[in-house]
């Protein structure tokens, strides 16, 4: 399976945003440890692409370049929300 770190960085963001709507009405809050769990997986796997680790997946591009991109990515919803 190839993965697009820039992709997944995309949906774990779009993840916390869910979160933090979540958080704000009643019938949301117990799906927000759920969610919580969910993006500490998604940490998990990422910072395992990042680093090479043991994982069965394969990143699509070489792993700098998917780094890089992912940071650009990243870099643009930060300024995006302030």
């Amino acid at each position: 399976m190839k993965v697009n770190l820039k992709k997944l960085s995309l949906e774990k963001e779009y993840l916390k945003k869910a979160q933090s709507l979540l958080r704000s009405i009643p019938e949301g809050r117990p799906l927000v440890r759920k969610l919580d769990n969910l993006i500490s997986f998604l940490n998990n796997v990422e910072v395992d692409l990042e680093l090479g680790g043991e994982s069965i997946v394969d990143l699509d591009m070489p792993r700098l370049k998917a780094i890089e991109e992912r940071n650009k990515m990243l870099n643009f919803l930060n300024e995006e929300d302030d």
